[in-house]
């Protein structure tokens, strides 16, 4: 994957490209700050059910839990924790490893801010929130791949679809206060994914994660 331990040169490449992503973030998120949006309510002033909030909070924290541990298995069970290195995978798998950072951070906005949507909350803080889940969901992941030597890597790219994909679903709510453009997924299961187990998966648990010939 053409890793080094010291990717100065790489990450002077690549770095602007992932502030350029926060700043969109940023904007969005000023965006919806404006005109006093976090105070106002879509309706009536109805207060957060706070109590629904901290039980939503427990359970992303279990799920997350839950998250990491499934992914250890299926992505990281062969492999032992390294020195923290950069791989650059920018041009491999057609970017299809990308459009997957990017709809899994849109999906994880999308589910959690209709979750915080149940609490009360007004719809721009509910896609806030929606936003920093996806965001902070991923990025972790991402740092572990970095600890992954030589089969991973902390991948630049890998960062900024994971930016991409909240700053799509809270842009949205900045502009038009809903959601109008909503990427969708599809697997179905390929003959490939038995030539290559080791790398497409050796089950369907695995292989609509990893083999993405059969991904839509």
């Amino acid at each position: 994957m053409g890793s080094t331990k010291v990717p100065r040169k790489l990450l002077t490449i690549i770095m602007p490209q992932i502030r350029r992503q926060l700043v969109i973030l940023a904007l969005c998120i000023f965006t919806l700050g404006r005109g006093g949006a976090f105070a106002q309510k879509d309706s009536l002033n109805i207060k957060p059910n706070y109590r629904a909030l901290h039980w939503i909070m427990a359970g992303e924290s279990v799920a997350y839990v839950g998250s990491i541990y499934g992914l250890s298995k299926a992505w990281y069970k062969t492999n032992d924790f390294s020195h923290f290195h950069v791989s650059d995978d920018a041009h491999e798998w057609q970017q299809l490893d990308k459009v997957g950072h990017f709809f899994t951070a849109y999906q994880i906005c999308r589910h959690t801010a209709a979750l915080y949507r149940q609490t009360n909350v007004s719809r721009k803080q509910a896609a806030l929130y929606g936003a920093l889940s996806g965001f902070l969901f991923l990025t972790p992941i991402e740092l572990l791949d970095g600890f992954q030597y030589p089969t991973y890597g902390f991948s630049p790219s890998d960062m900024v679809a994971n930016v991409l994909g909240p700053s799509l679903y809270l842009g949205q709510y900045a502009l038009w206060n809903e959601e109008r453009i909503v990427p969708k997924f599809s697997f179905h299961p390929t003959s490939l994914a038995k030539v290559r187990p080791e790398l497409l998966g050796q089950n369907l648990s695995e292989q609509w994660l990893k083999d993405y010939n059969g991904q839509t």
